[in-house]
């Protein structure tokens, strides 16, 4: 793993640039890749969140995302935001590596190494677009990092570690716990109450600063309830301790799970002794899983991830992490802790119940396993060398099948230039069938004169495409997205919206029981007048705002 420097950097920008052009432009599905962004871009048109905007989270991240309707962003909006989310991945994976330098002394060349392999697991296992999680962790980062730095040089730097975590926790509800943990490491690490002092004041700061500038776009009074309406202690105890479980005992990645338990810990704790057999069993371990996600691939008929393997890892390096904070009482494993907790407030989700979208924690404590034995073995070190490419070329032929809710989506089939539908697209590129939906979808809003319309239960891109306000203030209607606006949205249905065009192949089914159903659709399909059907769309009028003869 000992890498002359900078070459390991000009790898890492490389492959950065790679996945901005070979994954970026690619893809657009109907749900999670154009939420945020839709909620967005009715913010950036002046609608309140929390008022009329329907979002059950914290407000940072519509609110961030917003940026990408500004001049120059504005002329390829979705594509600038995708980049921009790669960007985050690789400050997120970069930081953390730079913190692991300084506290495991590496060279540059296992740093450059380490933050480029936990860029490419997190990046790799989600599409790029816009997310409260991804946001949470990259503000979570920057907080760590300025901390960091703060108490190693610059106590000045402690207010934007303050002000990065009110924003961490602003993004999404879990990561509420990132400034306090902060907190509890400058108290710890400072040894000094000026340290603790300075970063509480810059906490209360932030969290002023916080509420001031949410007033000028949202609705304060109904923050608290829109953010705490949804989420079960039940949903908590699964998310945050019963899904790790449930992946060690997965039936088919039980294999590769378990000797990463045993040897992660093993090879830390022999660190500079003699005999290279633990490393070269975590090595061999780490061969498994990534052998055990390329066999996923080859067999794969859809676009969901293993996502067991990975947390099986990340439950590895935590253990690992513990035991040698335990016994050496060390700063740098004190670090890798809060990287891991960061990483625990990511996988805490109601679908993607996994660390890996932050990755760098247990990147780190593999690397710090195997960087001792890598300096005196050539033989180890090439080989713990060769797992970055080979994760590079298991991840390509993953791809091969793109994200999508709605079925199998091949990268090969993605070709059609979706900016020929709408300019918020230029750049994009997706399937034939998807430039047929959406060319559908624009010939039937530019035949309802101008009539407030809505799209149900998704095609969140919608009203970003048509460039048109939505009145119902969400554009994925489903029923753990309502949330507490059930009786606003079936109000708004009834008092504001003419024409409703419903998509016929939504994911999840519209008339599913619970959280992921729509009752918004079925009050539609129930109620309003059809008045045509085919294609992907039917449409419906408001009985009770268009006329009989209006059809």
């Amino acid at each position: 793993m000992i890498v002359p420097s900078p070459l390991p950097w000009v790898v890492f920008a490389l492959v950065v640039s790679f996945y901005c052009t070979a994954y970026a432009p690619f893809g657009i599905d109907n749900n999670d890749t154009g939420f945020i962004l839709g909620l967005s871009h009715q913010i950036f048109h002046g609608a309140s969140l929390y008022g009329h905007v329907v979002y059950v989270r914290p407000p940072v991240s519509p609110i961030l995302h917003a940026f990408v309707f500004f001049r120059p962003f504005s002329l390829a909006p979705v594509l600038v935001d995708r980049l921009f989310v790669f960007l985050q991945l690789a400050l997120s994976s970069a930081l953390s590596a730079l913190i692991a330098r300084r506290v495991f002394s590496w060279t540059g060349g296992v740093a450059a190494m380490a933050a480029t392999a936990s860029f490419v697991l997190s990046a790799h296992v989600f599409p790029p677009m816009a997310w409260h999680t991804i946001d949470g962790i990259f503000f979570s980062v920057l907080a760590l990092y300025f901390m960091e730095a703060g108490l190693n040089k610059n106590r000045a730097l402690l207010a934007p570690a303050a002000l990065c975590g009110v924003l961490a926790a602003g993004s999404k509800q879990p990561f509420l716990l990132v400034p306090a943990m902060l907190l509890l490491l400058v108290a710890v690490r400072g040894r000094r109450w000026l340290p603790v002092v300075i970063y509480a004041l810059s906490l209360a700061g932030s969290a002023l600063l916080f509420f001031l500038v949410l007033g000028r776009f949202a609705s304060v009074g109904m923050f608290w309830t829109a953010i705490s309406a949804q989420t079960t202690g039940t949903d908590l105890l699964y998310a945050g301790f019963g899904n790790y479980l449930r992946s060690l005992l997965h039936e088919d990645y039980r294999l590769s799970a378990w000797p990463l338990l045993a040897l992660l810990p093993l090879a830390l704790l022999r660190g500079e002794r003699g005999g290279v057999l633990p490393a070269a069993g975590l090595v061999a371990a780490v061969g498994m899983l990534l052998g055990g996600l390329a066999r996923f691939y080859l067999a794969a008929s859809d676009s969901y991830q293993p996502l067991e393997l990975f947390n099986s890892l990340f439950v590895a390096s935590l253990l690992g992490s513990l035991i040698m904070l335990a016994r050496t009482r060390a700063e740098s494993w004190l670090l890798v802790a809060a990287m891991h907790g960061i990483a625990w407030c990511a996988s805490i989700s109601w679908g993607y119940l996994t660390p890996v979208l932050y990755s760098a924690p247990t990147v780190i404590a593999v690397a710090a396993a195997l960087e001792p034995w890598c300096r005196r073995s050539a033989a180890l070190r090439l080989a713990s060398l060769a797992l970055l490419p080979a994760t590079l070329a298991i991840f390509w032929i993953g791809h091969g099948l793109f994200y999508s809710l709605e079925g199998p989506v091949r990268r090969s089939s993605i070709t059609a230039e979706m900016g020929r539908v709408s300019p918020a697209l230029r750049g994009i590129r997706g399937t034939p069938e998807q430039y047929g939906l959406y060319s559908e979808l624009m010939r039937t809003v530019g035949r309802l004169d101008g009539h407030p319309w809505v799209v149900l239960p998704d095609v969140t891109f919608a009203h970003l495409v048509s460039g048109t306000p939505n009145p119902l203030g969400i554009d994925w209607a489903l029923n753990t997205e309502v949330g507490p606006y059930r009786q606003a949205v079936a109000a708004r249905l009834d008092s504001a919206v003419d024409y409703a065009i419903v998509y016929h192949n939504a994911s999840p089914r519209p008339d599913l029981q619970g959280k992921f159903g729509s009752e918004a659709t079925m009050r539609v399909l129930r109620c309003w007048r059809l008045l045509e059907s085919g294609g992907d769309f039917s449409l419906y009028a408001n009985p009770a705002r268009v006329a009989g003869n209006d059809d």
